[in-house]
């Protein structure tokens, strides 16, 4: 079996996502299964849902959505569904839920929509390790029930168990469908592509604008401490923070690998006159430098000596 779980501000989405066809004809796709709540439709379900958020609406993200879908071949009838529903909300801790069942796809799945927020205004708290509470819930039910072992599709993953690789958007899932690849894919293979051929520094930079993304760089204090890569040929830009990819945006991209060339190291010099050559190729890192303090002119315009670095204050 695998299992997801994800968190949203309100009920109302979710319920109408989960129940109606998504084509928005109004076509009713899913169903209410069982639960804990005894609801006359979809309008009184959002009601009840609602009426628990507004219990504490300090509480950030209350409504959870939760599902488990049964290997391909494997079937579960209702109520083993609701057995094993009622057991991931006990380990969730929700307040109240409800199931909701699909039929639109050929594995056997189900839907849950709960809430951490008790009928008594208790909120349950949030553990750091969920989705290994829920792949041990999992790997028990498989065994209680005489299921195959499926471990969930997993990206690299923190210590404390949550993921850290590229999620995909909606978007991207489709273009993905169509055998292409957005931008921001595009980008993240080239970045990959250059630090594996083992550039660093400003080489990064220098090797991505040869192949088609110009970068902009924004700086602070003599480091760099963001980018922003530009498609040449059509212009699109992407902030490096856009990429879903912690290890190549800001601090901890420059950190990668290993800073640019010329930026503040030690003592109060923001540019090494013996390392000014990188800076010919980006006139941004140069504007830049210029807009820090008029003393550091000379060292952004043109290559200088040491000497003449120490008189403008280098």
């Amino acid at each position: 079996m695998i299992a997801g779980l994800t968190k949203m501000a309100e009920a109302a989405p979710l319920v109408r996502y989960l129940l109606r066809a998504k084509s928005g004809s109004g076509e009713w796709r899913g169903y209410i299964l069982g639960g804990t709540l005894v609801v006359g439709g979809e309008e009184d379900l959002i009601a009840h849902f609602d009426w628990l958020c507004r219990l504490r609406p300090d509480v950030r993200n209350p409504i959870e959505h939760g599902w488990i879908s049964l290997a391909p071949g494997e079937w579960a009838d209702p109520s083993r569904e609701l057995e094993m529903a009622a057991t991931f909300a006990e380990t969730k801790g929700w307040g109240a839920y409800v199931v909701v069942k699909h039929q639109d796809s050929a594995n056997s799945h189900f839907h849950m929509i709960g809430t951490r927020v008790h009928p008594d205004g208790r909120v349950s708290r949030e553990h750091l390790r969920e989705f290994r509470r829920i792949e041990k819930i999992l790997r028990s039910m498989e065994i209680q029930y005489g299921y195959r072992r499926v471990e969930s599709p997993r990206r690299p993953r923190s210590v404390h168990g949550r993921s850290e690789g590229p999620k995909a958007t909606n978007r991207e899932k489709k273009v993905a469908q169509r055998g292409k690849a957005t931008r921001k894919q595009a980008l993240r293979e080239e970045l990959k592509a250059v630090l594996a051929a083992g550039f660093r520094k400003g080489g990064v930079l220098l090797e991505m604008n040869r192949r088609g993304w110009e970068p902009n760089t924004t700086w602070r204090d003599g480091h760099p401490i963001g980018v922003c890569w530009r498609e040449v040929s059509t212009g699109f830009t992407i902030p490096a923070s856009r990429l879903g990819v912690k290890e190549l945006s800001g601090k901890r991209f420059f950190a990668l690998i290993g800073g640019l060339d010329g930026e503040y190291t030690g003592g109060s010099r923001i540019v090494d006159p013996e390392r000014i050559k990188p800076f010919d190729f980006d006139r941004h890192w140069q504007g830049v430098l210029r807009g820090l303090d008029p003393r550091y002119r000379p060292v952004a315009g043109r290559r200088v000596s040491g000497e003449e670095a120490h008189r403008t204050g280098g």
